[in-house]
């Protein structure tokens, strides 16, 4: 099946594609007419305040009966690629998306991800709509986020790298990391051999990862000697991949999953315990480590008593991103949202464990905001859960002289979760100021979580009235993994840092994230991309001790076992976890 945030993006990707068509000579002059007399695509697209239900079959065949119209005009969809990140039971056939994306296998499932064309997505992949989530889940790919600021490193990585152990069956234990590469034309600087690369053509080390690399090893400190090092850097795209969404020409999942599973085989060849520190992350999915980017990481990269991967939680705490309604059977709760200046696109998911023969409606009216404080409304929709397919409802907004959409999909999707997507974007230009409002009812009691997954870099758009809480960043929300929140300089916990805990469904499932924190600040700047490396550092002491590795089956246990815990007993806390590392 496809993720409600995927079929969001493919309709909105036609639509615009559609929007953006050069029509022939012969077709301009009666664009108008053409449009009302030969197709209910267009009289349905192009009306404002129009609202429909279709699903994706629609789509398709709708832009079949436009592509068939012979010297109607060119349709810009050959570059249009959308990244996707999937997992399937290990006897399923991927049919034309195969062409597509790298594949993946452990012993019960098949991870892919890449960017497949739009068209491809729209027309291909019709078996896979309806086929039970637990067969085939195919989900967006969104960017990865990695701010830290732009101060220039002043550290010596080559005297750094001096101190680590060159030849690897020397080493106790390797050290990795997964950061944000840059284009070049060369391949990346590996300080003579000390720093060994997975990824190897055409990039170099950002600035963050630079920062990144400096702030672990000089936590590795005197124990460099006995480390070997190594490095997988995510390869930003090569072309803009959506028509119209600037949001999607970054690294994202995609681009991380590249990178992992480059670095996986030198860390099997290798043959050392290591830690891996990971100091990005995105919103996606439920937040409780059943994406298949947290589910690839967590079975196919961490490996119990001999792999370990240190996450950095996010710099989301007091942004808004994230807002939770506890619903009573038939009462009805409200969730706002304001856009930004800079938003150019906006896509919403609401996860929710729905009880058998139950269903949530979710009502949303969209309001334009005028300089004098007044507003407009202009536009609304509304959805009814209870099917286990993808379902459209649009409206199109007025405003003038710019084409705004906006969509609702549900499906059911993993582990009796549900999950509806609101998307909303403009053709041209940035959306105007908007208040968004969401009223939630369902027939029995559930709890529904909600993140803005798409909208501007360094975001304004955000809850009103939004939670501090559930903001970790995925993979940060991976089970068994090492996630890592931020303190100041104070010994206080930092304030923009992200909080646990994992999404909460109150279906007795929710994981313990961050598991601990560490020092942000590194100069002027400050981020969990810092407190990361740091903790990954400090545990290098313990996957390099056979004995205390021994005791370390996942993350908690090696967190406890580092900082002298008992599991047991241990106290958590949503913000620091089990431990506050100040010094």
């Amino acid at each position: 099946m496809l993720s409600p945030s995927l079929a969001a993006t493919v309709y909105q990707g036609v639509l615009q594609g559609t929007l953006r068509v050069t029509l022939n000579d012969d077709f301009r002059d009666e664009a108008t007419e053409f449009r009302h007399r030969r197709l209910d695509f267009f009289e349905r697209f192009f009306y404002p305040w129009y609202a429909f239900e279709a699903d994706l079959k629609w789509l398709r065949s709708a832009y079949r009966d436009l592509d068939n119209l012979h010297g109607f005009g060119s349709l810009p969809f050959d570059e249009v690629r959308i990244p996707v990140v999937g997992q399937a039971a290990f006897n399923i056939e991927l049919g034309r998306l195969g062409n597509y994306v790298t594949l993946d296998r452990t012993e019960n499932a098949i991870f892919f991800w890449g960017r497949v064309p739009l068209l491809v997505l729209l027309n291909g992949l019709s078996e896979l709509e309806n086929a039970p989530p637990e067969q085939t889940y195919l989900d967006l790919g969104t960017p990865l986020r990695a701010g830290t600021g732009t101060q220039a490193i002043n550290v010596d990585l080559d005297s750094l790298l001096s101190q680590t152990e060159a030849n690897v069956s020397k080493a106790k234990c390797g050290a990795a990391m997964v950061d944000m590469g840059e284009g070049a034309t060369h391949g990346p600087n590996d300080y003579n051999g000390l720093l060994r690369h997975a990824v190897t053509n055409n990039i170099d080390l950002s600035g963050h990862a630079k920062k990144v690399l400096a702030t672990l090893l000089e936590r590795i400190g005197p124990r460099l000697s006995e480390v070997t090092v190594s490095c997988a850097l995510v390869r930003p795209p090569a072309q803009a991949i959506t028509s119209g969404t600037g949001c999607f020409d970054q690294a994202t999942t995609v681009e991380l999953l590249d990178a992992l599973k480059a670095l996986e085989p030198q860390l099997n060849s290798d043959n050392k315990p290591a830690a891996v520190n990971i100091s990005l992350g995105t919103h996606v999915g439920p937040h409780n480590g059943d994406s298949p980017l947290e589910e690839y990481i967590s079975t196919k990269l961490a490996i119990p008593y001999d792999r370990f991967i240190v996450v950095a939680a996010g710099n989301d705490g007091g942004s808004g991103l994230a807002a939770k309604r506890i619903l009573e059977a038939g009462s009805r709760e409200y969730l706002k949202l304001r856009t930004g200046p800079r938003c150019l696109d906006l896509l919403v998911e609401f996860w929710w464990y729905e009880p058998e023969s139950s269903n949530l409606v979710i009502e949303v009216e969209v309001y334009e905001r005028n300089n004098s404080g007044g507003r407009r409304q202009v536009g609304a929709t509304r959805l009814r859960s209870g099917k286990t397919h993808q379902t459209l409802s649009a409206g199109h907004m007025g405003f003038p002289s710019v084409f705004t959409a906006q969509a609702l999909f549900h499906s059911k999707c993993r582990n009796d979760l549900s999950c509806v997507a609101f998307s909303l974007s403009r053709l041209a230009a940035q959306l105007p100021i908007l208040d968004i409002e969401f009223a939630l009812e369902c027939s029995a009691d559930t709890v529904v979580n909600a993140w803005i997954v798409l909208c501007e870099a360094d975001p304004e758009t955000t809850f009103i009235q939004g939670d501090a809480d559930g903001t970790v960043r995925v993979p940060a929300t991976a089970n068994h993994v090492v996630s890592v929140a931020g303190n100041d300089t104070n010994g206080r916990m930092w304030i923009n840092s992200s909080r646990g805990p994992c999404a909460d469904y109150s279906n007795g499932a929710t994981e313990r994230t961050p598991l601990m924190s560490h020092l942000a600040n590194r100069g002027t700047e400050a981020g969990t991309s810092f407190a990361s490396p740091r903790a990954c550092g400090d545990l290098l002491e313990t996957v390099a001790d056979p004995q205390a590795l021994a005791k370390c089956a996942d993350g908690t246990d090696l967190v406890c076992e580092r900082y002298s815990l008992t599991r047991a007993t241990a106290p958590w806390n949503k913000r620091s976890g089990y431990v506050r590392v100040t010094a």
